[in-house]
């Protein structure tokens, strides 16, 4: 419950922000 669970969340937050940016930019 430490690193390992953390990158995970915050590469896919990182992807969507970037999707949603992409998308709508």
């Amino acid at each position: 419950m430490g690193i390992v669970t953390t990158i995970p969340v915050l590469f896919i937050t990182l992807c969507g922000l970037w999707l949603s940016l992409s998308i709508f930019g």
